[in-house]
Order: C-alpha cells, then structure tokens, then sequence
C-alpha cells in the first residue's frame, strides 16, 4: 500500500472512528457515572436512574445506527442505473462556446447565461449526436443557456438527472447532491438525505438529554455542599462540556438543515442562489421578473411545493417515517419520484421560468442585432 492510499484510508477511517468512540464514551459516563455511580448509590433513586439510563441508551442506538444507515445507504449515483450509463463518451459530440454576452466579440450565435443549471462548465452541458439521452427514465426541468437539455458528465459517462453534481472528493457524480460531509467521509445525497437529517435531529436530542443530566447532578453536587464528603468523576465534567457544546453546534447546523428540508433546497443550490443574490446586486442576475406595479421580485424554486409536502418528500409520508431511521427511497429505475432520478415540481413556477428565459434570449437577440447593425454601419462609414 503507497503512502497515498494509507493517508487516505486513515483520512476515511478517522471520522468513523472519532464518531464511533465519542458516542460510546458519552453513553459509559452517562449509564456508569450518572445513573449507577451518583443516582443509584449516592441518592438511592434507582427507579429514576433506570428510566434515564434507558431513555439515553435508546438515543444513543438511533444516533449510531443512522450514522452507519448514512454510510451504509449512500447517497445514490447515475452510475448505479445501467440506463443512465454512456457506452462511450468519445461518441458525443462537444458543443460550441456560446457567449451570454451580447455585446462578445465572439462571433457565435449569442445565447442568455444558464438560470436554473448548475455551473458545472461546458463539458458537462452538450448537445448529442450518436447516443441518445434516456428521456423515458429521465425527465429534465433545469435550465441550460435558457433550454431543457440533458446533460452527461465526462469524467461519469453517465447522465446526469435533475440537481446531480459531480463531486470531486468522492470522484463520481451524486444524485440530488446536497453536500460532502468529512465526518462521513462520504456525500450526503438523495438516498442518505433522510437518515443524515434524523442523525443530527437523534444527536441533538441526545446532547441536550445529556447536558441536562450531567448539569442536574452537578448542580445538586455543588449546592447540598457534596464535595466535602464525595468525589465528583471527572466523566460527569467532560459530559457536560461536550454534551453542551455538540448541542449548540449541530443543533445549530440541525435548524440550517430544516431550513433547507422545509424549502425543499440543497446546500449547493442554497449556495448558488447566494452566488445569484450577489450578481443580482451587481445588475448581473436575470432571475427575477417585474409585476404589476414594476417591482422587482424572485421568481422562485421550482422544487418548493410547500413546507408540509416538502418534508414529506425527504422525511417520508407517515409520522412514524419521520421518527424512525425508516427506507423512504427506492433504488428501481422505474421508481419516477422515488428514485432520486426526477423530482415533483411548481409547474407554475416552471413556467415563470420558461417564460422568462424566452424573453431573456428575445432581449439578447435584439441586443445582438443592434450590434451587428452598429458594426455594419461603422464599416460602411
């Protein structure tokens, strides 16, 4: 094994393991010096001290288990689907630049920039000749230079579906790509969406469970004056610390993601829109429309079918879906929504979309001709 692969398979081990020990550690100090050390023997309160102790031992289970249900499911790729795979990427054909610009010295026919598709460059954007895209699995919505196109990934060969990225840390695209967690060491995608969500929503009940037991006893430790007589475990200490701290910080990461799951956004197209705001102010952006009155306003996430259907498309239909590390995903081709391959959408925000980006490329090709015709006219002269 080269030193390359050992750094990497330590780097993919560490998180697992550092995970893996703190949880296990957290539950000892909570079972052993909590409820048996301090409430069972010091105070005699076996009954509560058994009911606590379940009640941690139960969260630290959900906790683990859906850390490795995250593993273990995986986020989803194109290249699981044999019909979303290329046979040979060299028979597709390389498109021509085409300039957002109207005013590009280029002389290639001008075209709006992309509004709803993700920036990935141009080779992962292109027109076919020789194979054709798998339009009876596959149904796009996403924009590309104004228009409905399927895109393929080259590094893949495979295409790629609505809200799919390529990611260059696990080296292969990710369906519905939300983010690359190092504490997973892997992609948090379609298929691991909703066991990452419960993880951090079982942690962060966990931590807070934790904190206020270790703060309880700590509290009635130092005010009945304990000290002068008993020992305090340092584990209790340490408890309390980092149940604190880990209940602030992925709870705070926890109302991030809800956030996004009640908006039904991913953390990239999150991000996206930030990078959009910042054209927007720059006079850069095209994705808003005027009403009535001639006020500015956005034109919305196609994805966004409302709070209550857009945790139940992540989270699952039912209540207990939502409490349990349950398999909402199917893996078949054939699974239309289900699959991670197409997505529902606001077919009235859609065709906002549309509409808008027809009058952008209008406005362009007028841009475009006043151009020419004021080139025209300097050459004549």
């Amino acid at each position: 094994m080269s030193i390359e692969s050992f750094c990497c398979t330590l780097a993919t081990l560490f998180p697992k393991v550092f995970c893996t020990s703190v949880l296990t550690w957290s539950v000892y100090a909570l079972i052993v010096h909590g409820c048996y050390n301090t409430l069972m023997t010091t105070q005699g309160t076996s009954i509560f001290a058994v009911a606590i102790g379940l009640t941690g031992f139960i969260l630290y289970v959900l906790c683990l288990y859906t850390y490795f249900k995250v593993l273990s499911a995986g986020p989803g790729s194109p290249s699981d689907f044999e019909e979303l795979r290329i046979r040979n990427i060299l028979l597709l054909s390389k498109p021509k630049y085409n300039s957002a610009n109207p005013y590009d010295t280029n002389d290639n026919m001008n075209t709006s920039a992309s509004l709803l598709a993700n920036a990935e460059g141009v080779d992962d954007t292109t027109s076919v000749e020789t194979e054709q895209p798998p339009s009876e699995y596959m149904t796009l919505h996403m924009l590309k230079n104004n228009k409905s196109s399927y895109r393929y990934c080259t590094k893949c060969s495979v295409w790629k579906p609505d809200r799919c990225h390529h990611c260059s840390t696990c080296n292969r695209c990710i369906l519905r790509m939300d983010h690359h967690c190092p504490w997973f060491a892997t992609c948090v995608g379609f298929y691991n969406h909703k066991f990452f969500a419960q993880f951090l929503i079982y942690v962060t009940a966990y931590s807070g469970f934790d904190f206020l037991v270790s703060i309880s006893i700590l509290w009635k430790f130092f005010a009945e004056e304990k000290y002068n007589d008993l020992y305090l475990s340092l584990n209790l200490v340490f408890l309390f610390v980092l149940s604190l701290a880990f209940f602030i910080t992925v709870g705070g990461f926890l109302a991030f993601l809800l956030y996004l799951v009640f908006r039904n956004k991913t953390t990239i197209e999150f991000q996206e829109n930030r990078y959009n705001f910042k054209n927007d102010r720059n006079g850069k952006s095209f994705q808003y429309e005027f009403d009535g009155s001639g006020k500015k306003k956005k034109l919305g996430n196609i994805f966004d079918l409302g709070c209550g259907r857009n945790w139940k498309s992540i989270m699952g239909p039912r209540w207990y879906y939502w409490l349990l590390p349950i398999t909402v995903t199917n893996k078949s081709i054939d699974a239309r929504l289900e699959n991670g391959i197409n997505f529902e959408i606001d077919h009235d925000v859609y065709d906002r979309w549309c509409y808008n980006a027809q009058l952008q490329d209008q406005l362009n090709q007028q841009l475009a001709d006043y151009k020419n015709r004021i080139r025209m006219e300097r050459e004549a002269a």
